[in-house]
């Protein structure tokens, strides 16, 4: 997929230290063969939020 993610940055993104790009969790989805959305079950957001 090239995909370059070190260890140290895996471990930060699971620990929330830091935020992954967007084309890594295109390629975990394409990876790990689930929906891109599986990401985001149970993500609930904020009530007063710029999507709506």
């Amino acid at each position: 997929m090239g995909l370059d993610v070190s260890l140290s940055t895996y471990a930060k993104i699971e620990t929330n230290r830091m935020n992954i790009r967007v084309s890594e969790l295109v390629s975990l989805s394409i990876i790990f063969n689930v929906d891109f959305n599986d990401f985001f079950t149970g993500l609930k957001l904020p009530k007063n939020n710029y999507f709506y």
